[in-house]
This record gives C-alpha cells, structure tokens and sequence, in this order.
C-alpha cells in the first residue's frame, strides 16, 4: 500500500533516466497525487555552489543530489532528526525542511534538485504495471552513507521474493 514514507523502489524495468534503480521516499501521498524524492542519485555538483547562505553548516562539501525530474530548479532539502519540518513523514523524525532557514543542531539535511510527483492514480497504475515495488522505510534510508548501494540493499532486505532480485545485474544481457 502507497503511503506517506513508503518507499518506492523501481524494479528491474525502469531502465534509464532519474527513476532506473533509483529509490524514491514517499513525502505526501492523497487524492491530489503522489510526491517523493529520489534518495540515490547524487549530482557531480556542490550544495554550497547552490546555497552559499548554508556555508558552514557542514555542507560545504556535500553533494547536490537529483531529488527528481519535476521543477528541477527548485531545492528540496530533507532533514533527518529534532527539528520544524515543513512537511514531515509520518513514521519517521524526518520531513521537508524551508532550504532557507539554517539547520538546528540535532538535524541533519541532504539536499535535492526538484522532485518527483505523480498524478492522482498515476503512481497505482504504475506499481500494478511492475515498475515500482512498493516498501517500508527505514530512517536511515533517507541519507544513506553509500548511496550507489542503497538500491540493492533496500531490495535485499525485503521478506519476500523481490529479495531475489538484489544481484539483478544493471543489463542483463551481458551477464
């Protein structure tokens, strides 16, 4: 079942782009639609190169990460810990944070270019297609430290058949 903090893990079908092995948190899932951010896909850019008003706040040397192919100008910035969230996810100490406030000292943030979004059963009719398993979360997920490996390892810990498919290789024709 899709809902807020659920995550979505693309199956071996979504080959390219920003959604190919990525894993996508659920922020807000009702009527209107579905929005969630995409944890693994980190930019070759800088969050300080973006945001010089964070500087000093320990993410000078961080990378920006691609949070998803919707308005990708905009910044998404989730926190993990105490704090205001703009959006929280339920279940979890974790949410959307105003990119332009200075993070508070029991938080800890990674920051996205734009989102991912879907309209009102478009995300349903996508998970019954087999494109998208669906998953509980785990806090740490939201800023895993190897994010190259966050697709494997969430598949990995599932308890039923998709587990298998953790050694899936990227293109299987050359396996």
């Amino acid at each position: 079942m899709i809902q807020a903090g659920s995550l979505l893990i693309a199956t071996p079908q979504i080959i390219d782009g920003v959604f190919g092995r990525s894993v996508v948190v659920v922020v807000d899932h009702d009527s209107e639609g579905t929005i969630g951010v995409v944890l693994n896909q980190p930019s070759l850019e800088l969050v300080a190169d973006h945001l010089g008003h964070l500087s000093g706040d320990g993410l000078d040397d961080e990378r920006l990460y691609i949070g998803g192919p919707v308005q990708p100008e905009v910044g998404v910035c989730l926190s993990v810990g105490e704090g205001k969230f703009n959006i929280e996810i339920p279940g979890l100490s974790a949410g959307l944070t105003d990119i332009g406030e200075r993070p508070t000292p029991n938080q800890r943030w990674r920051v996205y270019a734009g989102y991912a979004g879907w309209s009102p059963r478009q995300l349903a009719a996508e998970v019954e297609g087999g494109g998208w398993w669906v998953a509980e979360s785990q806090v740490s997920d939201l800023l895993y430290a190897d994010p190259s490996k966050l697709w494997q390892d969430a598949v990995a810990r599932q308890r039923d058949a998709v587990a298998i498919f953790a050694h899936y290789p990227t293109n299987p024709r050359i396996n």
